[in-house]
Formats: C-alpha cells, structure tokens, sequence
C-alpha cells in the first residue's frame, strides 16, 4: 500500500506540469510563398506592404519626389506580368494617371501609397473603357497583324512586337487607341495594340454565337479532365499537396490535367500562362468546361485557381476542402467571392 500510495503522489506532483506542456505546445506557423501564416490578416498584409517598401525605402518615409520610383515597384510587387495585365501608369507632382484592369490594383496602388505615409490623387481609369460600348470584341480579319508596344507612328515610327494575331482570331478590347489602334488582349493573353484596320468589332452576343459554330475536337480529353477532379471532392486542402490525401488548389488542376496527358505547371500564377485567352471579368459567355479559371487577391495578383464545369459552375480547392461553387447568384452554390475576384479564363484542351 505504501507503495502505491507513492507512486500516486509522484503522479499528482507531474501531472500539472504534463498539462501545462499540453497546453503550451503549438504547431509552427504555415509558411506560405516566403511569409508565415500567423496574425490575422490585417496584419499579414500590412507586413507584406512595408517589406515591400523597405526595398526602395527604409523609412518606410515617402517622398512626393519619388512617386515614379513608386509606380515601378508597384508595377513589380502587385502586377503579376505587365506583358498580360493592362497597366499603364505615370505621375505628375501627387497625380497618378493612366489606366489598369481591375480594381484591386487601384485599391493596392492605393494601400502602397497609405503605408508610405502619402496622400495621391487617383486619376487612374478602369478599364475596359466605356467609350467602347457594347462592341468590346473583335475578331481579326487580316491575314497576320501583330500585337505591338507602342502605335507604329509613335517612338520614331519603332515599336516592340509582342506577339501576332491571324484572321480569325478573337481579341477583347480595352480601349480605342490613338492613330487608329486599339489597346487589346490578343488570344494568348499579351496587351498590346492592334490596328483598328485589321478588326472586326462585335458585341458580346455576335461572340457567343461565332464561338458556339466552334467544334469541339478533344471533348473527350475534357471529361478526363473533369471526371478525375469530381473524384477529390471533399479532399481537405492542404497548401503544397497534390492528391488525394490533401490538395490545394493549383494542385487539384495539376493532377486534373495529368489524367489527360497533360502536364501543368506547379503554381496558380504559373498555370495562367498556359492555353487560350477565352473569357475575363468582364466577359463569361464564352466559358466552356474543362476551361481553367484564375482569381486576384486582395493585391492584385493571381491567388487562386479551378476548373469550369458549365453552367456557371466550377470545381475548386478551398479550405476546408475541394468543393463546387458557382458564379449564379440564384445558386445554391453560388461564392460572391468568386464571383468578384474572377479574372480570367484559359482554354487548355480545345
């Protein structure tokens, strides 16, 4: 007895100290492009702003002089490829003009300026601009016309080609440009003008009609595609994973894609990059399934990814796990945070 009455004692006297190891004892911080998880996220984007800053200015003390060094560290740290994002920014004293494509990169240009301490008029414009009206497509009647930095007039008759368009193809304007050239996405994603002479303008319904003449050559390829990412629904996300057991989402695409032969880079913003420009914020009725869907952050830079399904409709890797929503309001499904924060669209598979 006297024994076990001991031993009770050695236990009640480690007991508390068991416990508080318990209590204390905390998994690390997940560490997400470079930056640990941890804080809430007023916080998180606050330090993401000030290192940010540091990099041109370790005071984090802003200087009205030096707002044109400031539109180029914004260009760097919150577009994610000047070549395939309309940004076109300038500075005159504590003016800012120009243009960009979507409003998070107004917000973020204006969060960069709040955190360096400046008070800057925003003369930016959204676009794609409503001069264009309703015609904001066009499908290129040339037999080659190129996709270029600058009017064929402007800089001593010198511009960079970007890239070329054939008859045939479709492009979305942004804005009408001057000496007869429109500002555009050309199909492969890349900004640039094109000559007005070489398009056709059409509005969003003659678009739905021509693409829908379109046949479909690889379909079944499409539902290989579709049919391996319904079998991760309910997967938990897990960032970095890449199966079954635990998938983010430009994971859930990888693996989606390699069922039908088709090998995708790793990361979200990488993935953008691949297929045919098909659909943007502004423009959806030309969304085919088995497209691939890519959405901004709060910074105005790609963050996130899923695969079309029709109807309004996308697969997606989201905490806690793989599930369907849906662009409809009316939707049982329906995530007004994708809905909002959709940029564009990309075909892979044709």
């Amino acid at each position: 007895m006297k024994l076990a009455l001991c031993a009770s004692i050695v236990a009640c006297a480690f007991a508390p100290a068991r416990a508080q190891t318990a209590t204390t004892t905390t998994a690390p911080a997940e560490i997400r492009r470079g930056m640990e998880m941890s804080g809430d996220r007023e916080t998180r984007a606050r330090q993401f702003y000030e290192r940010a800053i540091r990099k041109v200015e370790p005071s984090l003390k802003g200087d009205v002089s030096r707002i044109p060094l400031y539109l180029e560290l914004f260009k760097r740290e919150f577009v994610e490829d000047t070549r395939t994002f309309a940004v076109d920014l300038s500075a005159a004293g504590a003016t800012v003009r120009g243009h960009v494509e979507f409003v998070e990169h107004k917000n973020a240009m204006t969060q960069l300026f709040r955190h360096l301490g400046l008070e800057v008029k925003d003369d930016v414009e959204l676009l794609p601009s409503p001069t264009l009206g309703e015609n904001r497509y066009g499908v290129v009647t040339a037999t080659q016309t190129f996709v270029r930095s600058a009017p064929a007039a402007g800089r001593g008759g010198r511009a960079e080609n970007y890239t070329d368009c054939v008859k045939g193809d479709i492009v979305f304007l942004l804005k009408d440009g001057e000496n007869g050239q429109f500002l555009c996405h050309a199909p492969d994603g890349y900004v640039g003008l094109i000559n007005a002479a070489d398009v056709r303008r059409i509005d969003e319904k003659a678009l739905a009609e021509l693409t829908a003449n379109v046949p479909v050559v690889y379909g079944e390829r499409i539902e290989q595609v579709i049919n391996e990412s319904k079998k991760f629904l309910g997967t938990p996300y897990v960032w970095g994973g890449g199966t079954r057991q635990g998938c983010d989402c430009s994971g859930l695409v990888r693996a989606s894609f390699r069922a039908a032969g088709v090998v995708m880079p790793r990361d979200a913003d990488q993935q953008s990059l691949v297929g045919r420009l098909v659909g943007t914020r502004w423009s959806r009725a030309n969304l085919r399934r088995g497209d691939t869907l890519f959405f901004l952050g709060r910074r105005g830079t790609i963050s996130h990814t899923g695969i079309y399904l029709g109807g309004g409709k996308m697969i997606e890797a989201t905490s806690p796990v793989v599930t369907i929503s849906s662009f409809n309001p009316d939707d049982q499904d329906y995530s007004e945070r994708r809905d909002d924060t959709f940029c564009y669209a990309k075909r892979v598979i044709e």
